[in-house]
């Protein structure tokens, strides 16, 4: 997973579903996430997660400044079935002795410290997304590509241009007036670089085995997201996401199990 204790995978840049009126509003919220300690982790933690929101629309445009979204814009055409979008997102951050993402730092268990000692410290203080898509009656399909600028630091520090691919499938169903659920699923892709700076250990004087990762297939997500509105302003969200790391992403000495799973409950007030 991209991210620890916090929120990415809670929010799906494109579960924007079908924006509502023009103009700003604004979000206030929390709630929690369970969610493996760090990617390719096999313990889990129960997490605070704060929301703070802002969303400017107008015609096919939108703005979005949020805590767990990050900050991008939106373009979406129904009528030519487009949409597309770029966001920044907050990072995140691996070492021997904690797991960082976006304002958010969890120590690891005294097991996982043993693990990780030795190992290089990993830093994504802020990466981009950019997303295309295409609108059907039967759901929407579209790729992403990510920028990844990675700091590794291990006595001296190395700088890596990392990117991420994906290919997706997206699919919101407005149960009611009330409800909306959205599925999604998606193949990952990794760079050269970034395979090597999140999953290659060159060291096997460690707890760790060496290992050299090469870029490809990443991994495969399966995501479930159920938007409730308990009253005009107030809403619930609930989500679950099954991420199953592959090929060296699975490899990696750095990963004690491939089947990463991330849980997920928020209430918002909207004004």
């Amino acid at each position: 997973m991209k991210r620890k204790i916090v929120f990415v995978i809670l929010i799906l840049p494109l579960a924007f579903v079908f924006a509502e009126q023009e103009g700003w509003t604004f979000a206030l919220g929390g709630g929690g996430l369970f969610m493996n300690t760090y990617a390719g982790s096999d313990e889990y933690c129960l997490a605070p997660v704060p929301e703070i929101k802002a969303a400017y629309s107008k015609g096919n445009y939108s703005f979005t400044a949020s805590f767990l979204e990050g900050v991008g814009f939106t373009y979406l055409d129904m009528d030519r079935r487009l949409f597309g979008s770029l966001t920044l997102y907050p990072g995140n951050e691996r070492d021997e002795e904690t797991y960082a993402s976006g304002f958010f730092r969890k120590d690891h268990s005294d097991r996982i410290s043993r693990l990780l000692a030795g190992t290089a410290t990993v830093t994504t203080l802020v990466y981009g997304e950019l997303a295309l898509g295409c609108i059907s009656p039967l759901g929407i399909i579209g790729t992403t590509a990510e920028y990844h600028p990675i700091h590794c630091k291990n006595g001296s520090e190395d700088f890596y241009n990392g990117f991420l691919g994906s290919l997706f499938y997206l699919l919101p169903v407005p149960v009611t007036d009330r409800m909306t659920i959205t599925a999604r699923i998606a193949v990952d892709f990794m760079s050269d670089r970034y395979a090597d700076a999140w999953y290659s250990h060159p060291e096997a004087g460690t707890a760790l085995r060496a290992f050299k990762a090469d870029g490809g297939i990443k991994d495969f997500k399966s995501y479930l997201k159920i938007d409730y509105a308990l009253s005009r302003n107030l809403g619930v969200t609930v989500m679950t996401l099954y991420t199953r790391l592959l090929s060296d992403a699975e490899d990696s000495p750095f990963t004690q199990t491939a089947d990463q799973v991330t849980a997920g409950m928020y209430l918002y007030l909207k004004f």
